[in-house]
């Protein structure tokens, strides 16, 4: 079965280099800046790991020593608490949202959501049958939400069987998740080639963005804003001002449209329990531009994502705003139009 809305693409992520745990042990998995989730994995299992800074997060895949019984991915992030609501109730709706979103594919005509505890987890969780699994596909989905100590834990359980010890197991690893104050080294990421490393070059009045391998070359006004540490991704960027601009320069072989990256970007923000609002296709000269508004218990605030593709390389572009304000969305369309990008002859 395919894994839908609530922790899907984990599995399409790039990960370290896979271990196997001989006994069942703790081990702990980096959630940059909020410590680490403690996880019992079975003797056997072989994981996989990825931790990113920005948003904070730790992400796990779990399968067998040998064979494809089952597959288990987690991802456990800390959410901005006045952004998000990790109360009970409000895990169980966003948990039952993607339970019906996931019967249309299901032999189930309806979803149920079933608690899920642990001596510092609370959450909920369902099981649904394929209908139609293609050659080598899971025939079985169990998914849920937890809240584990200060982190929000998203897992997905591909398996064959509906029941079986394995099933087990793996609820009980999610169940018995903790979050440790400790902090541990972060995953090494793969290598990258230095001509696939992004460079920021500080000009005069801009900062000028290029990656060797690319033909483009993106200048973003200075405008008052200063470069933030990036995190792992080689090709990613940040700037934080009266207006945060980040992205990251990819492959146009990724870009499958706006309406198929809006799909994905908007399920991954409900995931993490926010809601989205007043959305807007639009394009401002050769980007294509979704605008949006998060809003909060506090405020709403104004963001923009905006993607081109040009000479066989993909800019995605985020923009968004520190402080709520009527003119947020005003001001991130301006500085869309003021960020420049040209190809190199």
């Amino acid at each position: 079965m395919r894994s839908p809305a609530l922790a899907a693409g984990i599995a399409a992520i790039v990960l370290s280099s896979g271990t196997v745990a001989q006994d069942a042990s703790t081990t702990r998995y980096a959630v940059p800046g909020h410590g680490s989730l403690e996880l019992k994995v079975p003797g056997g299992w072989r994981s996989q790991t990825r931790s990113r800074s920005d948003p904070p997060m730790a992400q796990v895949r779990l399968t067998p020593a040998s064979g494809n019984a089952f597959d288990l991915q987690i991802t456990a992030g800390w959410l901005d608490p006045a952004k998000s609501d990790r109360r009970p109730d409000a895990l169980k709706a966003r948990v039952q949202s993607a339970a019906n979103a996931a019967l249309k594919e299901a032999v189930e005509k309806e979803a149920k959501v079933l608690e899920l505890r642990g001596a510092q987890s609370q959450g909920y969780y369902f099981l649904l049958t394929d209908k139609a699994p293609g050659p080598g596909e899971f025939k079985y989905l169990t998914q849920g939400m937890l809240s584990v100590g200060e982190l929000t834990v998203a897992f997905t359980i591909l398996h064959r069987e509906a029941a079986s010890d394995d099933r087990e197991k793996a609820l009980r690893v999610v169940a018995d998740a903790v979050q440790s104050k400790t902090e541990v080294p972060a995953p090494a990421a793969p290598a990258t080639d230095s001509s696939e490393k992004l460079r920021i070059a500080e000009r005069e009045k801009v900062y000028e963005l290029t990656v060797p391998v690319s033909k483009l070359v993106m200048t973003i006004p200075k405008a008052g804003l200063t470069q933030a540490p990036a995190g792992s991704h080689p090709r990613h960027f940040q700037f934080t001002g009266s207006v945060i601009a980040s992205g990251w320069f990819e492959s146009a072989d990724g870009f499958k449209g706006i309406s198929e990256f809006w799909k994905g970007e908007s399920e991954g923000l409900k995931r993490q329990g926010m809601t989205v609002a007043n959305v807007e296709f639009t394009k401002v000269g050769n980007w294509e531009v979704v605008l949006y508004d998060l809003p909060t218990k506090v405020a709403t605030f104004p963001n923009l994502r905006a993607e081109w593709v040009q000479a066989g390389t993909w800019i995605d572009l985020h923009l968004s705003v520190p402080k709520p304000g009527a003119d947020g969305r005003a001001k991130i369309l301006e500085m869309l139009r003021a960020i420049e990008v040209r190809e190199r002859q």
